[in-house]
């Protein structure tokens, strides 16, 4: 018999799929790429290949109708100018931001994120909704930190003239829509394919059904609790000096769980799970992730469960680490 819980999360999963219309363009190609990514790089099984394949194939009529609606309407390409007048300040004017936010919090790239300064061009790519969400959630978080009160009139003048270009298009009644939710000829196809997919992992799982929400991330479309800032509950920015190790406290998981590092630093590192916080040696079991790389790897590859701690370790003589860890 099959156990409550996992019942009723593949239930869950099912009822999603059969839904999906009820949800956001923006979740519903995320949990479309997440299957994707997870069929290919975490199983490298010929058949879940032709499975993403699949939703791949339906995928692109899904974002080649997004940009022709909008550009058919003349709305995306009104956007296009408003954003090219704009590219060069933004980038300029949040990259001397971020330098002044930077000195500041010292260098603290869990505030870079939190202020969304670690990519600038979410704050000139994006949907005009994004885009002046974005600018205006910046202004109120620096707003709410006391620590940066000397840079809310930058931050000020900054949201003041994206706004001002904004308001001219607006004044003209030009909207800009991305949502495809809801437009059955581009969703039936995904679903079918999702549903298909579905019952197909069941069967090459089905003795092992605990592996099925592996594919169908159903927390993209129920949402997640953030944890400080930007980052989600199960996200952490983890920092290491050239040489060092260290047990960060503030990663939870469990020995049951996958491990996701997105090794943005100049240096490598090593993680492995230890019965003590303070190891002074590297076992041969410890996973390596390299500069610029990002993977992932069960937790039960790198320790046993009697180890608690997971430790981090630079291994690159005289670099840095920086690291971006999600727990799964």
């Amino acid at each position: 018999m099959l156990d409550a819980i996992l019942r009723r999360l593949l239930h869950h999963i099912f009822t999603c799929i059969l839904t999906i219309s009820d949800y956001t363009d923006d979740q519903i190609d995320e949990f479309c790429q997440a299957f994707i990514d997870y069929a290919v790089v975490a199983t490298g099984s010929p058949t879940y290949q032709t499975m993403a394949h699949d939703l791949e194939t339906v995928l692109i009529p899904f974002h080649n109708s997004i940009e022709k609606t909008d550009i058919d309407k003349g709305e995306r390409s009104t956007d296009v100018k408003v954003v090219k007048s704009l590219k060069d300040f933004i980038v300029v004017s949040l990259t001397g931001l971020r330098t002044k936010v930077n000195a500041i919090s010292h260098d603290d790239k869990n505030i870079e994120k939190e202020f969304r300064l670690h990519k600038i061009s979410l704050f000139y790519s994006s949907t005009e909704h994004n885009i002046l969400k974005y600018f205006s959630e910046l202004q109120t978080n620096i707003s709410l930190k006391p620590a940066f009160a000397s840079l809310v009139d930058d931050v000020s003048a900054i949201v003041d003239e994206v706004n001002s270009k904004y308001k001219i298009k607006k004044d003209v009644k030009i909207l800009i829509r991305t949502e495809t939710t809801g437009k059955s000829v581009l969703l039936d196809p995904i679903i079918d394919v999702l549903r298909g997919n579905f019952f197909d992992t069941g069967k090459l799982n089905v003795k092992t059904l605990a592996n099925i929400p592996n594919f169908f991330r159903t927390e993209i479309l129920d949402g997640r609790d953030r944890a400080t800032g930007f980052l989600y509950a199960n996200e952490y920015i983890v920092t290491l000096f050239a040489g060092m190790m260290k047990c960060d406290p503030r990663v939870k998981f469990k020995f049951n769980s996958i491990l996701k590092g997105e090794n943005t630093g100049k240096g490598d590192v090593m993680a492995f799970l230890s019965s003590i916080p303070n190891p002074t040696t590297i076992p041969d079991n410890a996973q390596l992730i390299k500069a610029g790389e990002t993977i992932e790897f069960p937790i039960a590859n790198i320790g046993s469960k009697t180890q608690l701690f997971l430790i981090f370790a630079a291994v690159s003589t005289g670099l840095d680490v920086e690291l971006f860890v999600t727990v799964k």
